[in-house]
């Protein structure tokens, strides 16, 4: 059975033209050059780390999860806000459906 991960991804702040992709339950960062591929690689990282720990014999979900962020959850919220005024319309549609 599978367990959903919560993936931000993030323009960089000290790379420019790079992305961050920061699992927060498992607290694993990976960046890329894209938003795809902040995203590929931070998958690629949790992939390792979970498959690390299990031979391992630890539990991946033990692990601490990111510290809460204010200016992250700001920016998160922002993005978010710009996303859904971006698409209010597509979103309504699919609320419709």
């Amino acid at each position: 059975m599978g367990r959903s991960l919560r993936v931000l991804i993030a323009p960089a702040d000290d790379v420019p033209g790079q992305w961050v992709g920061h699992c927060l339950d498992l607290d694993i960062v990976s960046a890329g050059t894209s938003p795809e591929h902040a995203l590929e690689m931070a998958t690629e990282a949790v992939n390792e780390c979970v498959a690390d720990d299990v031979a391992h014999g630890r539990n991946p979900f033990d692990r601490s999860p990111a510290p809460p962020d204010p200016e992250r959850e700001k920016r998160f919220r922002e993005a978010m806000d710009h996303i859904f005024e971006r698409h209010e319309g597509l979103l309504r549609r699919l609320g419709d459906s």
